[in-house]
């Protein structure tokens, strides 16, 4: 499985959608499962409904998570080690142009057919309807960070790691302290 719920994952996303466009934002994420359901109680069939969505989610609608120029200031700042050449790879991509998406080899479906549900504490009392708002929480929280993000982080991970402090969403950091074993990966 190659989707991930975390932070990080969603700059990453963001670099993977650099050649299809930019959009006026990003929709919200919802499994469909009922947002009661605790996580530590999901079945193997539902742990696949959720990765499903996750799925059609970052093909769908990740993105439009930020602008052409936000998108590309993203890569740029992920392999350039300061803000000249950062500047000029920001050039350069946004001199490029927009390549069609490479088509996906595996739908959602035949990506998550082997999901199962995940391995967390019975004590772990998130609910689905928790992990769906951190998530479409981090989404917007990454909206947020790619304003505000430019050549200035360019080789500078303590920088880079205050914004992500800066930016990650309480209900997230209260998921990770009730439930410390709960992973992005785990329902993505």
């Amino acid at each position: 499985m190659t989707t991930m719920l975390g932070w990080r994952s969603l700059f990453r996303t963001t670099l993977g959608v650099l050649a299809i466009g930019c959009g006026d934002g990003a929709g919200a994420i919802d499994t469909g499962l009922p947002d009661s359901t605790p996580i530590a109680e999901l079945t193997d069939a539902q742990a696949v409904q959720a990765c499903i969505a996750f799925e059609r989610w970052e093909r769908d609608e990740a993105s439009n998570l930020g602008s052409r120029r936000e998108l590309c200031t993203v890569f740029a700042v992920a392999f350039t080690e300061d803000a000249t050449s950062c500047e000029a790879a920001v050039q350069g991509c946004l001199d490029a142009e927009p390549s069609e998406p490479e088509p996906e080899d595996e739908t959602p479906e035949e990506e998550c057919a082997d999901e199962t549900a995940p391995e967390v504490e019975a004590s772990c009392d998130v609910t689905v309807g928790e992990f769906e708002a951190c998530a479409n929480a981090r989404v917007d929280a990454t909206q947020r960070a790619l304003s505000e993000l430019d050549c200035s982080y360019a080789g500078d991970d303590d920088a880079l790691d205050e914004l992500e402090d800066r930016y990650e969403p309480e209900i997230c950091r209260d998921i990770e302290r009730r439930c410390p074993g709960l992973d992005g990966d785990d329902l993505t």
